[in-house]
């Protein structure tokens, strides 16, 4: 018998599976169909929360998605967005006493990945990054003071 291989597309929801030598196709679904439609239909969660004392708190046993547990934080993430929370406040707060705020070109803070590191850009575009200011200065000085929660 002339050995030889054979390629086969497995078809979108179906998953291979070989036993005795032989390829079975099984049909697990669209894993399109499994994305939550809703925060309740998501079910159970787990994570971390921030507690009133800004400490990181594990969820063990996970809760339901009900109302007020929309403060879950998936694991692993808490302590990046206590940091962001600060952040967000210093920048607001740097905002307010130097009149900062972007209204037409910013200088937003943003990691340069040719570079490896941090750094103020200059820019003239609408871009969607959280930590900008109206005034080079202003930007340069925020990645100076809050370096290490960046």
């Amino acid at each position: 018998m002339k050995k030889e291989n054979i390629e086969i597309e497995i078809p979108k929801g179906y998953v291979s599976e070989l036993k005795d030598g032989k390829v079975t196709l099984i049909y697990k679904g669209d894993p399109l169909d499994e994305i939550p439609k809703s925060w309740k239909e998501l079910g159970r969660i787990g994570g971390e929360y921030i507690n009133g004392d800004a400490e990181i708190n594990g969820m063990e046993d996970g809760c339901d998605t009900v109302g007020h547990n929309k403060n879950i934080i998936p694991k692993g993430l808490g302590n990046p967005m206590l940091a962001l929370i600060q952040l967000l406040q210093l920048r607001n707060r740097t905002w307010e006493v130097t009149d900062s705020k972007p209204k037409g070109d910013m200088f937003p803070v943003v990691y340069d990945p040719i570079e490896g590191c941090l750094s103020v850009k200059d820019s003239t575009h609408s871009f969607n990054h959280p930590i900008k200011f109206s005034k080079k200065e202003v930007s340069v000085r925020f990645l100076e003071y809050h370096k290490e929660l960046l």
